[in-house]
């Protein structure tokens, strides 16, 4: 599997995850302007706030294989392009209030996928 497929799958895991766990109502996957990418972008309907939701996708074995989940992927450069895109949500009036959270998932040898989320994960 190529790491596009996995990564648009996970995308489409953690999107399904966000709208039967968390409530979150997706608007749009894979939202692009030339400054900067949106994985998912949802609505919070009981707090009505924009999510951007960050998606990073990995491999691995869940039994006692040495993983380093996507967490470590989001850097000084990706923390400034999410900062753009909640500037521009906000700036365009989508929102009245945004906030940014960060999915990791696992594709396990299994087949199946594990995700841990982080609500709040950028500081605006």
């Amino acid at each position: 599997m190529s790491n596009q497929l996995l990564g648009s799958w996970g995308e489409d895991f953690v999107s399904n995850y966000c709208q039967q766990k968390l409530g979150l109502k997706v608007l749009k996957k894979n939202y692009r302007t030339k400054f900067f990418e949106v994985d998912i972008l949802a609505l919070d309907p009981e707090k009505n706030v924009g999510v951007i939701i960050e998606v990073k996708t990995r491999r691995g074995d869940r039994k006692g294989e040495l993983l380093i989940d996507g967490f470590d992927a989001i850097n000084k450069f990706k923390i400034d392009k999410l900062k753009k895109a909640v500037k521009y949500f906000l700036t365009k009036n989508f929102f009245s209030s945004v906030r940014v959270d960060v999915a990791s998932v696992l594709y396990g040898r299994d087949g199946l996928f594990q995700v841990d989320y982080i609500k709040h994960a950028v500081s605006n």
